[in-house]
């Protein structure tokens, strides 16, 4: 199993599109029922598999003298991240394995829907404990091996489905709005996109009305081979896409570099459906952006901090100094954040003293990531946009910028992910993404975590909205004061 020794300083983000832009949604209070990573909708855990008969519940029929052969294999997901949470979680102490193993178990019961199997009348299994299981999970177990040696449903059981479902209902158990298992074809699409690229066609996935409607980059290996903006996915390959995922329709389009997919729309006005054979190349996802003011600022919105988003950055931070950028403006409104080592790089230039922010983790341990020297703008006058929709990576180098008096920030209060995590890849194929510290701003030692962090100049609004941009032209305003009598 390998960690992957990447801080992370963002939401998890489900990557709804084939290119370059990301879909991230963020919730100011109100959650949807939450699901599976199989769809399944999620139900709080009763009290735990016990041999006490419901009355109201159907009689289980007598275990089976045939023997069953329980797989071992599908639960070790389970039985690793309870490892690595037991020894990394930030708040590990307040882990409770038996509530854990209850909403495992209480969530494999009503996945499998046998109406004749329930929580409280499973029967002990038969089957006796893999070696290497915790033996503080042991409700997880009984419960698999008693569904797989009593199941009577209509369609037999899918072990690695049951597996990650049973891996989804133990780590969501944890209660941390940070700390989730990302079920195998997410986490090869997630792992792909957080390093700023990917194997694939070069095209957004929108669905509308039951449909996968398409829109390929400019220049893209999609737009070479015909593709038209708005064109109906039907098929890729010989497959029908009708009830598919947008997880699915994504994973199913990526593919190893050099390598051709066959893809079946339908184009607006076209009667026949068009079969287009697309080869797939390296798709960069652009996370940089900019261009100059009227009034000689270098505007810079930043969507996300992937791996390669400092190259970019520094690029066109060069371009428009260069141009003659009098004072920049960094827009990292609706920023989920992303790498640390992204974000520390990007605040090095423009301080190159001190530290970016420093962390604690579950034992006490602080770790102190400092800045890096060489910055080119370093005397630069500099302005901040964030909005409540700025989280974690972008909470840091705002709340850096903002402690060292470096950068006025503008807009409103942020979202509030004080959380470090890390990834962990699983042994089905999947992930652990949890929280092993939190962050502190490095010179008022803010905590962000639940507060966000608070702007120097409150202005509500939002960017490209019909009345304009309010934050935008606050920011300008504060860049004139700034440079004042400083000659363009």
């Amino acid at each position: 199993m390998t960690i992957r020794m990447r801080y992370f300083l963002g939401l998890v983000m489900v990557v709804l599109a084939l290119a370059t832009t990301a879909s991230c949604t963020t919730t100011t209070g109100v959650q949807a029922p939450a699901t599976s990573p199989n769809g399944a909708a999620t139900t709080p855990a009763p009290a735990g598999p016990s041999t006490t008969a419901s009355p109201s519940a159907p009689a289980a029929p007598a275990a089976s003298t045939k023997p069953v052969t329980v797989p071992e294999q599908p639960l070790s997901s389970v039985w690793a991240a309870w490892d690595i949470l037991k020894n990394n979680f930030v708040e590990k102490q307040r882990l409770d394995p038996q509530a854990l193993s209850q909403a495992a178990a209480a969530d494999l019961v009503d996945y499998v829907k046998d109406p004749t199997l329930t929580v409280q009348t499973l029967p002990p299994p038969q089957a006796k404990p893999p070696r290497g299981m915790p033996k503080e999970l042991k409700p997880v177990w009984d419960a698999w091996a008693s569904i797989f040696e009593n199941y009577h449903g209509a369609k037999p059981l899918d072990p690695k489905k049951l597996g990650e479902e049973a891996a989804y209902a133990f780590v969501k158990a944890v209660n941390d709005p940070h700390t989730e298992y990302i079920a195998p074809e997410q986490y090869s699409i997630d792992s792909q996109d957080f390093y700023g690229k990917y194997a694939g066609i070069g095209a957004e996935v929108q669905t509308q009305a039951s449909r996968f409607l398409l829109n390929p980059m400019p220049g893209s290996p999609s737009e070479k081979a015909g593709l038209k903006p708005g064109d109906a996915l039907l098929k890729i390959e010989d497959e029908v896409v009708n009830n598919w995922t947008t997880v699915q329709v994504v994973s199913r389009i990526r593919g190893s570099v050099g390598t051709a997919v066959h893809i079946t729309v339908q184009r607006l006005g076209v009667t026949a459906p068009l079969v287009l054979t697309i080869t797939r190349e390296t798709i960069k996802l652009q996370s940089v952006f900019w261009n100059m003011t009227n009034d000689q600022f270098a505007y810079i919105r930043v969507s996300s901090f992937y791996d390669n988003t400092p190259d970019a950055f520094n690029i066109m931070l060069k371009q428009a100094i260069d141009q003659g950028a009098r004072g920049v403006i960094i827009d990292l409104r609706n920023n989920p954040g992303g790498f640390l080592s992204t974000v520390v790089k990007m605040a090095s230039q423009f301080m190159d003293n001190g530290l970016v922010l420093y962390e604690m983790d579950s034992n006490g341990k602080r770790t102190d990531w400092k800045l890096q020297s060489g910055g080119m703008a370093l005397k630069m006058p500099l302005v901040v946009l964030v909005n409540q929709y700025s989280a974690s990576g972008s909470e840091v180098l705002s709340g850096a910028l903002q402690d060292a008096k470096r950068a006025g920030v503008v807009g409103m209060t942020t979202f509030g992910k004080g959380s470090v995590n890390l990834f962990n890849d699983l042994p089905d194929g999947g992930g652990l993404y949890y929280t092993y510290a939190r962050w502190f701003t490095p010179i008022t030692n803010r905590m962000i975590e639940g507060k966000g962090l608070d702007p120097d100049y409150q202005v509500i609004g939002s960017a490209g909205g019909r009345d304009g941009d309010a934050q935008l032209d606050k920011a300008i305003e504060l860049m004139k004061a700034k440079v004042g009598a400083t000659t363009p």
